[in-house]
């Protein structure tokens, strides 16, 4: 299953969106303060056109691995860089918020802007996917190779065909009646009847959370994208033996990451 690209992996999580528009807000009132003041002073600005653009790069970054699915891979990464952006940040606030001209105030609303941006997204991305941070982000593609105690699930068969080998012929349950008139009104398949009644197993919904890929290598696992609604077989462990109808009718079996999925209560 590939992995889900395009602008809804900003759109539909009001978190990154908000967080998205409010950093290029700031860097867009940061820019237009450079310029301001570049035209007020004269000279030159170099190390804070250096970190105007460092951020412009790194608000690029961030929003195409949001966009492709793919910030879970460079998480690290980001997060040092967006520490180097916060100390930065930090610095020429300090450095604007006391002066009184145009340039600098315009500035110091782009680094407040920034600042209350880049917090957040350090919390967001320096935290595991299974952490009380993204439990409330609902568009957090968690990443397909999420390590997880795995086990070998038996290939199971209907219930409602298999025969149970426990249970005697109907001619071994019941015996008929020396009488014959006994015998019609007991006849030995009554009293078979609710022993040869299979056991139906208790099939319960789920809904996926996330979006899951499953492993190529591991034809057991299924993939599912976040919303589907997937028929859990046995949901005990942490991989549950699931059943899932494929867009052209096809039904698949196989196990999926039970911290991915939320069970719908009947």
């Amino acid at each position: 299953m590939n992995r889900v690209h395009g602008i809804q992996n900003i759109t539909s999580d009001p978190k990154m969106l908000t967080l998205s528009i409010l950093a290029t807000i700031g860097w867009v009132f940061e820019f237009i303060g450079q310029c301001v003041k570049q035209a007020e002073r004269g000279g030159r600005q170099g190390i804070e056109w250096f970190n105007l653009f460092f951020f412009l790069v790194l608000l690029l970054v961030i929003v195409m691995s949001i966009l492709n699915g793919s910030w879970q891979q460079y998480r690290l990464a980001i997060v040092v860089f967006l520490g180097v952006a916060f100390i930065q940040v930090i610095g020429e606030l300090n450095g604007n918020i006391l002066e009184s001209t145009a340039g600098a105030g315009l500035k110091s609303t782009g680094l407040f802007f920034l600042s209350f941006a880049i917090i957040p997204w350090i919390c967001i991305f320096g935290s595991e996917p299974t952490s009380v941070v993204n439990q409330f982000n609902p568009n957090v593609h968690m990443p397909a190779n999420v390590t997880l105690p795995r086990i070998n699930l038996p290939k199971m068969g209907n219930p409602l065909t298999t025969p149970n080998r426990n249970v005697a012929p109907p001619s071994a349950v019941a015996a008929p009646s020396p009488a014959p008139q006994q015998f019609q009104a007991s006849p030995p398949a009554a009293a078979s009847v609710g022993d040869m009644t299979p056991t139906t197993p208790s099939v319960k919904s789920a809904k996926a959370l996330y979006h899951y890929e499953a492993n190529p290598d591991d034809p057991n696992e299924i993939g599912f994208q976040k919303g589907d609604i997937i028929e859990i077989i046995d949901h005990s462990g942490k991989w549950w033996h699931a059943r899932k109808t494929l867009p052209d009718g096809t039904v698949v079996t196989g196990i999926v990451p039970s911290n991915y999925l939320e069970l719908i209560e009947s």
